[in-house]
């Protein structure tokens, strides 16, 4: 059951942890945007190239301080 976010991210942030052969994972944003749905739940497996998050890419970047 997907969840919606809508929540405004800035690159670099970290989106999940994903254990992987006991070694943990970070997936960070590549750019600023919304997270749109969540698709997995925390505790799930997951498979290789499947989608875990979905994004709405912001329409003006966000300045640089």
């Amino acid at each position: 059951l997907p969840s919606v976010i809508l929540r405004q991210i800035a690159e670099g942030s970290e989106l999940a942890v994903v254990e992987a052969m006991k070694m943990q994972n970070v997936l960070r944003a590549s750019r600023v945007g919304k997270v749109k749905k969540v698709l997995v739940q925390a505790g799930t497996s997951v498979q290789a190239d499947e989608i875990m998050i979905e994004f709405e890419e912001d329409a003006k970047p966000a300045a640089k301080a």
